[in-house]
């Protein structure tokens, strides 16, 4: 992208240490790297269809979008609980991204809480307030597991 400004004549875009679009880049990335995993996700749920509903459902002249919203979203609501559960915990955890293309900065605008855990621990060597906020985000994060699952359970 940059390369092309250069090309046209205008200024390269410093994506990652401009304030404003820090923190997009870091979101960019992240989606970047997880969106093929989600897709397997989706696609693994929706392999695993059940045939005879939507056999039952075209003998019955429900629409494609019928079909979809009564018999493919249902199907496919533990496949997306369990896939957003799993993005959840990784975005509580995300730490190499900011790690490797802002460390941070700049001013501090893509610190997030894993990456701020780092910092209390090994830059102001706080280490008890490190492991203090680390066990208050496994709380969160058991609580947000819990939610989910319980979720997953009333949907059977």
């Amino acid at each position: 992208f940059n390369h092309l400004r250069m090309k046209l004549g205008f200024a390269p875009m410093l994506f990652t240490s401009d304030v404003k679009l820090a923190m997009p880049s870091i979101i960019f990335v992240d989606i970047w790297q997880w969106t093929p995993f989600i897709f397997l996700m989706m696609l693994a749920g929706l392999a695993s269809l059940p045939k005879e509903p939507y056999e039952a459902a075209q003998i019955d002249g429900a629409s494609s979008w019928q079909q979809f919203r009564d018999l493919t979203w249902k199907f496919l609501q533990p496949v997306i609980i369990i896939t957003l559960l799993l993005r959840i915990m990784d975005a509580f955890r995300l730490f190499d991204q900011v790690f490797i293309l802002t460390r941070g900065g700049p001013a501090s605008v893509t610190d997030t809480l894993s990456y701020y855990i780092y910092k209390v621990a090994f830059r102001f060597w706080d280490i008890g307030w490190a492991a203090a906020m680390s066990l208050f985000m496994l709380a969160v994060t058991l609580i947000i597991s819990a939610w989910f699952v319980g979720k997953l359970n009333i949907e059977k």
